[in-house]
């Protein structure tokens, strides 16, 4: 009887083959391409999960797997156009390092906390993460972190996140939101639990790339 690593070892030389001879398009393609490879994975994988364990760690686990393998070649290297978006949003965040909660229509007194902390802890973690589903959990689990201190039906909501990001500094946070957008599961994006808290991320991170710094040389307050 063959040992389960045996067992395991053509999915592992193929997982290593297609991250050896996949070549990135940058596009919706790269996507696809690796969540049919680990639907394959996957299936064939089944047969060697231990019975009563989850279906869903055997996902997480292989695409963790993969994704690290693949991340050399897929993170932050598209076009152009994109590493100059990223490049800007740094550009932009460092030059809005100066402001506070007033500039932006937020109490500090929200700003504080260990909600306020943990939320700040998951943003700045994100570029350490590998898996697309991984970054994407941090954000969710941030924005659940900071709606026990606003309600995200809140319209400032997007704004104390906004200010979350601008204290957290997560590295490469343009090219990290755009690797989980290429290559997370698509259900996750459009699920409320996990695709919404995503939305809302993009949408402060478009709200700080618009901010004008010089009209926040004098805080505002009472925004709604």
């Amino acid at each position: 009887m063959s040992s389960p690593l045996a067992e395991a070892e053509p999915l592992v030389r193929r997982a290593l083959g297609f991250a050896e001879s996949f070549e990135p398009a940058g596009g919706s393609a790269d996507g696809e391409a690796v969540r049919a490879l680990l639907a394959s994975l996957e299936e064939e994988a089944a047969a060697l999960w231990p019975a009563g364990w989850p279906a869903a760690a055997l996902h997480e686990g292989l695409e963790r797997y993969v994704m690290g393998l693949l991340l050399p070649k897929v993170f932050a290297t598209g076009a152009d156009a994109v590493e100059d978006k990223a490049r800007v949003l740094s550009a932009q965040l460092d030059t809005l390092a100066f402001i506070g909660g007033a500039h932006v229509g937020i109490d500090e007194s929200q700003a504080v906390g260990p909600d306020w902390e943990a939320a700040l802890g998951e943003l700045g973690g994100i570029n350490s993460l590998a898996a697309p589903a991984d970054k994407m959990g941090a954000v969710v689990r941030a924005c659940a972190r900071l709606s026990a201190l606003v309600a995200p039906s809140d319209g400032s909501f997007v704004r104390l996140l906004a200010l979350a990001i601008l204290r957290a500094r997560p590295a490469r946070l343009h090219s990290n939101l755009e690797y989980v957008a290429r290559f997370v599961d698509p259900h996750q994006l459009w699920s409320p639990e996990a695709g919404e808290p995503f939305t809302i991320a993009r949408a402060a991170v478009q709200y700080l790339a618009h901010l004008d710094p010089a009209a926040l040389s004098t805080p505002s307050h009472g925004r709604g």
